[in-house]
């Protein structure tokens, strides 16, 4: 299989790479408003934009006592949210030259469960009960777990409701690279099953 070709717009402002082929193929030719004739290639890349452009959204079942019942909706993070994952995983180096400690990956997978929570549901024979929270001190309020002396829900960190809230630390491992490998790909909806 050969190397992927991006055409752009005005490909000709930055001319082929010294010593590469330049490489034949058809051009669309566009106007603004042009409609495409049904089936034809430019039809079809506007139906798949289309899909690409849509809102998607992910179901994961909690799991443990909860059952397939309590389910976390998940959507996709966007480019500027997943950075700040890549920043978190790059060793940095303080002012004195020592490399610091990175997050564990649990951390991480949290945080990023958290950011890409939309909601969280209940599910019970086929009725969805939209409880208004993510995963933050509200859904541990909502489930009435109980605090330390002197601690609010609002002081809760998303680590810690998730940490209650999963069975073993194994189910949210395996709940979050359901998640990621969905990310990855979230308009195929088979990307994310597996396993529970």
């Amino acid at each position: 299989m050969g190397r992927p070709t991006v055409v752009a717009g005005n490909a000709s402002a930055f001319g082929p790479e010294p010593d590469e082929p330049t490489l034949e193929h058809d051009t669309i030719e566009l106007e603004p408003d042009d409609d495409a004739a049904p089936g034809s290639v430019l039809a079809q890349l506007r139906a798949r934009a289309e899909v690409q452009r849509q809102v998607r959204t992910l179901d994961l079942p909690v799991g443990g006592a909860f059952g397939d019942e309590l389910v976390i909706r998940y959507r996709v993070l966007k480019p500027h949210e997943w950075d700040k994952y890549a920043v978190l995983l790059t060793p940095s180096v303080t002012g004195a030259g020592e490399a610091q400690d990175l997050p564990p990956m649990s951390v991480l997978n949290v945080r990023m469960m958290a950011a890409a929570c939309v909601t969280v549901l209940w599910i019970e024979d086929g009725e969805e009960t939209d409880l208004g929270v993510g995963l933050d001190g509200g859904l541990a309020q909502l489930l009435g777990y109980p605090l330390a002396e002197g601690m609010s829900y609002d002081d809760l960190s998303a680590l810690e409701v998730v940490e209650a809230l999963f069975p073993s630390p194994m189910a949210v491992t395996t709940h979050s690279g359901r998640l990621v490998t969905w990310m990855q790909n979230p308009s195929d909806p088979g990307s994310a099953e597996g396993e529970e």
